[in-house]
């Protein structure tokens, strides 16, 4: 890891516990691991509990593009005294791959790989800026809100789309469902969380003073 990214990490883990006052002013720790593989979005925020005794740098995609070696990591740093989540983001954008049946190597699915990304991501977020996560028509066709906010493009792919199956929760639930039927385990029991997914230090909520994802206009 590169001597600067350590630095960096460590001057803003120390800004985080400076600012936090218990009970006043709660600052968080966190990073976005921003995988993807073919314009697939992959993305986790990973938020800690404490704002001290952190690992000497994050797992980053120059580490690993695979969500089990995340996991992995997750485990590690939780081994050694520090609690953290990753919360699954934008899964609208992964192309069928945030929620699926088999593992990243294609052998299928177990309850250890189950019990590690439920210990792991117990939250996912289902809206934000770049589109909703629960359901899409293609998924729900009786619903009549089905349709709403749908972005289901793979970034920076000139209009390609996304899979639905595998990248929207409702489809995650009935997943998991499926598989404690068959096999016993449900790896699919998150909660559910909303985002703004804002880049410009802001939470930009209202529609009359909307200052947009990266604050450009």
């Amino acid at each position: 890891m590169d001597a600067s990214v350590r630095s960096t990490w460590q001057e803003y883990a120390a800004l985080a516990d400076h600012y936090y006052q218990p009970g006043a002013f709660t600052t968080v720790v966190g990073y976005e691991w921003a995988a993807a593989t073919d314009n697939k979005g992959l993305h986790r925020n990973i938020i800690f509990r404490a704002t001290t005794d952190l690992p000497a740098a994050p797992f980053s995609i120059l580490d690993s593009i695979n969500p089990e070696d995340l996991w992995d990591w997750m485990d590690a740093v939780r081994a050694s005294g520090t609690d953290l989540l990753a919360i699954p983001h934008n899964p609208n954008q992964s192309g069928g791959l945030m929620f699926p049946y088999e593992q990243w190597d294609g052998s299928p699915l177990d309850r250890d790989w189950s019990d590690q990304r439920t210990r792991n991501e117990p939250i996912v977020e289902v809206t934000q800026i770049k589109g909703t996560s629960e359901t899409t028509p293609v998924l729900s066709p009786h619903d009549e809100w089905a349709a709403f906010e749908i972005f289901d493009e793979r970034m920076g792919t000139g209009g390609l789309r996304s899979n639905p199956r595998g990248s929207y929760v409702r489809d995650a639930y009935l997943r998991g469902l499926e598989l404690v039927s068959q096999q016993g385990f449900n790896p699919y029991t998150f909660a559910m969380i909303g985002s703004s997914d804002g880049h410009n230090s802001n939470s930009p909520v209202e529609e009359n003073n909307y200052t947009g994802k990266m604050g450009r206009h």
